[in-house]
């Protein structure tokens, strides 16, 4: 799911750091699913009686809520990790670059998702990243293969 720059974002972003999809953040602040989203997308704004009850349900001060003029775009990811959900939050741009590499290399997002997790963990350690490697370990673990490569016009 996208969200626009600012509080949507900040919503989200606050809500994976928790580790809460936005049915356990309506839960844990007693608003429904369907508002969380329309927060989430930008379509709606919370008045102080819900920011109060958000900020509580993420153990954060509301003035964290206010502040988020700054705050990029961003998309959230679900990862299912053998039934247990893991919402995460990145930023727009880091997404849409992820999205490139999938298109460039013929693989599915989540495999390019794995890929660049992988290279930057091996940019981080100091190694070489293996990007061959990392994709045969993707598309294995995945049981995918690289998709067909788009004819150019």
């Amino acid at each position: 799911m996208k969200h626009p720059e600012g509080f949507p974002s900040k919503l989200a972003r606050l809500r994976a750091k928790a580790d809460m999809t936005q049915k356990d953040l309506a839960k844990a602040a007693g608003i429904s699913v369907p508002q969380i989203g329309r927060y989430e997308t930008g379509l709606s704004k919370p008045r102080m009686n819900a920011l109060i009850k958000l900020a509580n349900a993420l153990s954060v001060d509301v003035s964290e809520l206010q502040n988020a003029e700054d705050e990029p775009a961003s998309v959230s990811v679900i990862f299912n990790e053998e039934g247990t959900l893991h919402p995460t939050n990145m930023p727009q741009k880091l997404f849409e670059t992820i999205e490139m590499v999938s298109e460039k290399l013929g693989i599915s997002l989540n495999a390019a998702m794995m890929v660049s997790i992988d290279a930057l963990s091996a940019s981080m350690r100091g190694d070489e990243p293996q990007i061959d490697e990392y994709i045969k370990k993707a598309l294995h673990f995945l049981n995918e293969e690289a998709l067909p490569k788009k004819k150019k016009k």
